[in-house]
């Protein structure tokens, strides 16, 4: 299980959700049977692997930022959907809260992933016997000593030694 936090602007308007947004079909907490969140969060951090990992009966709890009286959770009954114009649409059950934040108010969202990857695998191996990774993504290594360069693959979130020194 992993737990994941962003903010997010509250908007009243209809989905779709601009980055940094999160609206409901509903207009309202209370009776939202889908959230659109846009790909990033209010901080400009990109939400897309959050997405993709989501899955049915995971959860989200929203809270007001400056008023904890105001929340809601929701588990989902289907994994996220990325829409055309880059937003994404979660089919969600609300089991509980208490109010809602005012339109324009920034929002925590804490979203409880039961798994911490998709269940994907990158299975095709190269004539050295090496995983060959779908989407591998350059790390920045921490200190300056002399070392392996590692890598980071976006599709089986995988840390791997990309080159040796």
């Amino acid at each position: 299980m992993a737990v994941y936090e962003g903010t997010f602007k509250w908007n009243s308007s209809g989905v779709p959700a601009l980055d940094g947004e999160l609206r409901t079909d509903s207009r309202n907490w209370s009776g939202a049977a889908q959230l659109s969140f846009g790909t990033h969060d209010a901080t400009g951090r990109d939400a897309t692997r959050l997405w993709q990992a989501m899955q049915a009966a995971d959860t989200i709890h929203v809270q007001q930022a400056n008023n904890s009286s105001n929340w809601s959770d929701y588990s989902l009954t289907a994994s996220p959907i990325a829409q055309g114009d880059g937003s994404w649409l979660i089919a969600v059950s609300r089991s509980g809260g208490t109010g809602q934040a005012s339109n324009g108010q920034d929002t925590s969202a804490t979203f409880t992933v039961a798994s911490a990857t998709s269940a994907r695998q990158c299975t095709e191996y190269d004539v050295d016997g090496y995983k060959q990774h779908q989407a591998p993504v350059g790390m920045q290594s921490s200190s300056s000593a002399i070392g392996p360069s590692l890598a980071w693959c976006q599709y089986c979130h995988e840390v791997f030694v990309a080159q040796e020194p």
